[in-house]
């Protein structure tokens, strides 16, 4: 993933404060650089514990950049989640994509 990250001309870090992110993207634009994206890896995301761990490390580094999406690349499998993260009216949403590795490698 980190190849295909900078072979696409992406800037990557590693986000860990209370929880760890993989992979957090930092892209020129008109205004400068700016974290554009934050991503898992996980091989087993099925399992409960796992899937905590992952989407907790995925939120924390959303939250700390302000991004209203995220995504987590498995072997197989396929779901987009709506978190609910209060905000002013107790409705503010996030959406994390669950998608194949493969699936991401071709678009």
């Amino acid at each position: 993933m980190f190849l295909e990250l900078l072979r696409q001309e992406k800037e990557v870090f590693f986000f860990r404060d209370r929880k760890e992110c993989d992979f957090v993207l930092k892209e020129e634009g008109s205004q400068g650089q700016k974290i554009t994206g934050a991503i898992q890896v996980s091989t087993y995301f099925e399992n409960p514990a796992v899937r905590k761990r992952e989407i907790e490390g995925l939120m924390g580094a959303m939250q700390e950049y302000g991004l209203e999406e995220g995504l987590i690349l498995t072997l197989d499998d396929e779901e987009i989640l709506e978190i609910n993260v209060g905000g002013q009216d107790g409705k503010e949403m996030r959406k994390i994509f669950v998608k194949p590795v493969w699936k991401w490698l071709f678009e």
